[in-house]
């Protein structure tokens, strides 16, 4: 079958094909996706662009998603990923999968990625465990406040301030997305003398969990600030989201793995499955 790109055009009918936590993702910027066919597609994948901005001479490509129904059909969706990824200049992808992602360990390894099982980036807590903790306790300043209570103009202020300070995140595109991709009444943020001096950005995915998207924060009292921010955050969780409702935290750089560490000693990942291949 010939590769159809997947688009916020077509993905209606994609709608039983994709997961509603990758699906959500086709109409922001640098998500792509290709399946071989319509609705009953032998194969299909998802994936994001990363510092394919122009900022950077390498940008690279992060599997999101991936799905085959036999060893033939996945072989020819990877030829097809390769090429589109060769026309947006990719130079490496890598992915993260769980371990038990049926027949993506074979695939990968046959399409010439590295494998490897090892513990994954992301830490899975609750909204219980998180109000348990002694940084949940006290009260929070009326400077620390619900991104909500900003206008649309002083939220994108604030996310130039931060892109521009080098806070670029996890987020690709942080610069783009709408204020209501962020649960505004969870997601909290620093707000004084009449600008935006920090935010903690939470996501409430479609299948239930909440994602800890983004957290910035600067001086003065920078460390202060981002514990009130996710003091406040958690006390919001709690008002709003059942105890059980699971919150993932995602390690992605030293300040995240300290952090998190700091939060719950000790606490490991899923086993995934990671990997990458050079493309050019």
């Amino acid at each position: 079958m010939d590769p159809v790109k997947i688009s916020e055009d077509n993905l209606e009918e994609y709608s039983e094909l994709l997961p509603p936590d990758i699906a959500e993702n086709m109409s922001r910027d640098f998500y792509r996706g290709v399946a071989l066919g319509g609705s009953d597609a032998g194969a299909a994948a998802v994936w994001e662009l990363r510092d394919a901005d122009g900022e950077s001479a390498d940008t690279t490509s992060e599997m999101k998603w991936l799905f085959q129904r036999d060893e033939e059909s996945g072989q020819e969706l990877l030829k097809s990923y390769r090429k589109a990824a060769a026309e947006e200049f990719v130079v490496r992808t890598f992915y993260e999968f769980p371990a038990d992602a049926e027949g993506c360990r074979e695939l990968l390894a046959a399409g010439g990625f590295s494998v490897e099982e090892k513990e994954g980036r992301d830490v899975v807590t609750t909204i219980g465990e998180l109000n348990a903790l002694a940084i949940a306790k006290g009260k929070v300043p009326s400077h620390v406040q619900g991104v909500g209570e900003l206008t649309i103009r002083q939220y994108r202020r604030g996310i130039m301030d931060c892109l521009f300070h080098g806070h670029k995140g996890m987020l690709q595109d942080l610069a783009k997305l709408p204020m209501n991709y962020f649960d505004q009444e969870v997601s909290s943020c620093v707000f004084l003398d009449d600008k935006v001096n920090g935010f903690l950005l939470v996501h409430e995915m479609p299948s239930g969990p909440v994602f800890v998207n983004y957290m910035c924060a600067f001086e003065p009292e920078m460390r202060t600030n981002l514990a009130l921010m996710i003091r406040r955050s958690i006390q919001k969780a709690a008002e709003k989201y059942p105890a059980e409702t699971a919150v993932i935290l995602r390690r992605y750089n030293e300040a995240t793995k300290k952090l998190v560490e700091k939060l719950f000693p000790g606490k490991k990942g899923e086993m995934v499955i990671a990997g990458e291949r050079k493309e050019r």
